[in-house]
């Protein structure tokens, strides 16, 4: 489609009206930015952006439309309904036109030169001039339809937006100098010298809290000199810092109960505060203040607890007492490798401090090597976000060992019943209307899902009707005299005692058919099942 209502043909630069639009947003005066058929666009619509009668472009944030209308929304039976009614009663005319430009342009990117034709607007072409190391070449420029061909050369640096006029007693250095401390100026610094801030680098590795000790004017974006760190003459990036709100040190007990009320961690002496200050004095200039590693530490964990808080409104009791053991684990191991780095500082002394002089390279890579290995321990478990989404994601599963089992699968089956009940009642409606009904698939996926969970509830019900028994495997070997096979109904386990441990033959047989050792029960068992039955009677009577 590239004609308006009255046969004119649709070009970049026009000015159109849209009316009798679906959503309200489809309608209004737009400038065709992009046509299909344009050397820079590949699309085979037309792209428009929202403007008024003078074709004076909207900085809004949702301003951008395509023509034919768009249609995107979650609803199925409104997406039909905008499409067919945008195809039956939307619009578009041509009412106006901004002056376009045919260019070839040749870009410098890095050490390599790159052309390309674009047709653009008056405000597309102001921006490209004011780009630097890019060379336009004007091919035609036109206003409503009407083009005059010119083949001037032009650098984008020399018809940059103009400028006051230097008077001819300034000297370039000077202006070279004056523009050069323009630039150093407008930089604006996030942070400033003495400010205490947290490292994670570019691969998402936390290295913990630094002191910014200057900043790197010499770089054209805001960059800074941090302590301690191997190599001080390195610049770190401003995205890579977050800065650390110092408070005085308080008992981390009163942080988490704060946060989590149902969870008690005491925090307070978790961390080895002399080993961190000799660390911070061997590997620093600055002086270490007290409290300082215990009120980092506290902080850490106290915006774990607050995710933890936040994810225990959306999981039952059972997930909630999962994510409390989480956090009691995760505070408990972060401290332990907390201080085991801080003891590695502590025994080493930086190049920075003791000079290059006679330097112990033996022990400074006898720390190297143990610092990597404190890195790997703590890659272990520093995706604590990523376990509590799991412990919240998992909590929708409904295990067969789970109590309420049944209760749940009764539940979640007139949920089902219910959603399938809509679907019918759309479609009836769908089919006096005339409109489209659902497809086919989401009926026999909807009684598919019920039937598999009607399946399940009386599979659940024959088990729970089952009692505890004891499974007898006749044998006449001595060995396996005393050896009891148990089907625990009430555990959801098939459990195996042994007089003793077995042998290494035996012991591999059961972890190969699904069996663990339980020392809670002194057993080795599976979940229930008749592959667990079969495997223990055939391991049993081998014996």
């Amino acid at each position: 489609m590239n004609m308006d209502k009255n046969g004119k043909e649709i070009k970049t630069g026009h000015i159109v009206k849209i009316e009798g639009g679906f959503f309200k947003a489809d309608n209004g005066t737009f400038l065709v930015k992009h046509a299909p058929g344009d050397p820079s666009w590949s699309g085979s619509d037309y792209s428009l952006r929202k403007c008024n009668k003078k074709g004076v472009e909207s900085e809004a944030k949702y301003s951008t439309a395509f023509w034919p209308l768009m249609v995107t929304v979650n609803s199925r039976e409104k997406y039909y309904a905008a499409k067919q009614h945008n195809k039956e009663h939307a619009t578009i005319e041509i009412i106006g036109s901004v002056k376009v430009y045919e260019l070839n342009l040749k870009e410098r990117r890095g050490w390599n030169d790159y052309e390309s034709k674009r047709i653009v607007t008056e405000k597309e072409y102001q921006e490209l001039l004011a780009c630097k190391h890019t060379e336009i070449e004007i091919v035609s420029e036109s206003i409503n339809d009407q083009k005059a061909e010119l083949t001037v050369p032009v650098l984008a640096e020399e018809v940059a937006p103009p400028v006051e006029v230097v008077t001819p007693t300034v000297e370039p250095v000077e202006a070279e100098e004056a523009e050069e401390a323009e630039e150093v100026v407008s930089i604006e610094y996030k942070f400033k010298i003495g400010d205490k801030v947290k490292w994670v680098n570019s691969n998402g590795v936390n290295l913990g809290a630094r002191t910014v000790i200057g900043l790197d004017v010499r770089s054209n974006r805001p960059t800074y000199y941090i302590d301690p760190i191997d190599t001080p003459w390195f610049s770190i990036r401003e995205e890579e810092l977050t800065l650390i709100i110092t408070e005085e040190p308080t008992p981390s007990t009163e942080v988490v109960e704060a946060i989590a009320p149902t969870t008690t961690i005491q925090s307070t002496n978790l961390i080895n505060e002399a080993l961190a200050k000799r660390s911070k004095e061997n590997m620093s200039f600055s002086d270490y203040k007290p409290g300082s590693a215990t009120a980092e530490f506290n902080q850490e964990i106290a915006e774990v607890a607050r995710a933890i808080e936040k994810a225990k409104t959306k999981v039952s009791e059972e997930a909630q007492a999962k994510l409390d053991r989480l956090l009691a684990s995760h505070t408990s191991r972060y401290a332990a490798w907390t201080n085991k780095r801080n003891a590695n500082g502590a025994s080493h002394v930086s190049v920075m401090l003791a000079g290059p002089s006679n330097y112990n390279m033996s022990k400074h890579n006898k720390y190297l090597a143990k610092e990597g290995k404190l890195w790997a321990e703590y890659d272990e478990f520093k995706d604590i976000y990523n376990r509590i989404n799991a412990i919240v994601a998992g909590d929708k599963i409904i295990k067969s060992n789970d109590a309420n089992a049944i209760d749940k699968l009764k539940e979640k089956l007139a949920n089902a019943l219910e959603e399938h009940a809509g679907y019918k009642a759309f479609n009836a409606q769908a089919r006096k209307d005339g409109t489209q009904p659902h497809m086919p698939y989401v009926m026999s996926n909807s009684n598919g899902r019920i039937k598999g969970i009607k399946d399940r509830i009386a599979h659940l019900e024959r088990l729970a009707a089952q009692e505890s028994k004891e499974i007898v495997v006749e044998t006449e070997s001595e060995e396996s005299n005393g050896i009891r096979i148990v089907d625990n109904v009430e555990a959801h386990r098939l459990q195996i005692f042994f007089n003793g441990k077995p042998s290494a033959e035996i012991r591999t047989q059961l972890k190969k058919n699904g069996f663990r050792w339980a020392p809670s029960v002194s057993a080795w068992q599976s979940y229930r099942s008749d592959h667990a039955t079969r495997a223990a009677k055939e391991i049993v009577s081998a014996i």
